[in-house]
């Protein structure tokens, strides 16, 4: 009788989790990564032709074009805080880049770019200076908040 409790009980919670889904909305293009600094404020790297960076402040239910380049794919996005993020992805099959923005994703600004056949992957920061990058073989770190790479 006890194993009966616990499996009706499982399947509730599960059924009751299952239904909080609901969706929003509808983007364009192919979402690579996803962001929220807040409830309502998130970022969505998008790629294809063209990709780019899109931001919402209403919890997902609109979302407005940040950055947007022909050929570019943005595969990951972090926030250091508030107003400072990082977006990292790939220019076609030319190279990688990493973004950076200051002010809450309004202006965006090329710290890096590799100009051979590496995309990158993935952006970490563990405090607001510094931070590693993954790419096709290849790591990243920053001390200085993306102000400059290392191998």
């Amino acid at each position: 009788m006890k194993k009966y409790f616990i499996l009706i009980i499982t399947l509730f919670t599960l059924t009751a989790v299952k239904g909080q889904w609901t969706q929003v909305s509808t983007v364009g293009g192919y979402g690579w990564t996803l962001f929220f600094t807040s409830a309502d404020t998130g970022y969505l790297g998008v790629g294809q032709s063209p990709g780019g960076i899109l931001k919402t402040i209403n919890g997902g239910f609109n979302w407005n074009s940040q950055w947007t380049q022909t050929l570019y794919n943005i595969t990951s996005i972090t926030f250091v805080n508030t107003d400072t993020g990082y977006a990292v992805g790939y220019i076609g099959s030319v190279g990688g880049l990493i973004l950076k923005t200051l002010d809450k994703g309004a202006n965006w600004s090329t710290k890096y770019t590799v100009s051979t056949a590496v995309g990158f992957e993935s952006i970490f920061f563990v405090n607001a200076d510094t931070g590693y990058v993954v790419g096709d073989n290849i790591i990243l770190k920053t001390i200085d908040g993306g102000n400059n790479w290392t191998t």
